[in-house]
């Protein structure tokens, strides 16, 4: 039995939404002339400000919740390599992992 969230989804699937939204909207916010950098930092640490969270979310620093999506490739040159993440983690914890090719 899974563990679940205010929302009634089992984490897992939380973060499977969460990723897949946002990497379509990185993929829409380049499309509408951000650079990938921007689009990152804005679903990232300046989205983290917007909600007054950055103290612990939003940047990759010790001491702050480990919440990573590791992809293949460079999102600076393919921001659309976030819609294909190798692993994703939540509060520290291995939440997707890519198995095979």
């Amino acid at each position: 039995m899974t563990r679940q969230t205010r929302s009634g989804l089992a984490p897992r699937a939380v973060a499977i939404a969460v990723l897949l939204a946002a990497s379509m909207e990185f993929g829409l916010m380049t499309e509408l002339g951000m650079s990938p950098a921007a689009a990152v930092l804005a679903g990232t640490r300046e989205a983290a400000k917007l909600f007054g969270v950055e103290a612990d979310v939003g940047t990759l620093e010790a001491g702050k919740t480990a919440d990573i999506v590791a992809v293949t490739g460079n999102v600076l040159s393919d921001i659309h390599a976030t819609e294909h993440p190798v692993f994703v983690m939540h509060q520290g914890r291995l939440v997707v992992q890519k198995t095979g090719n």
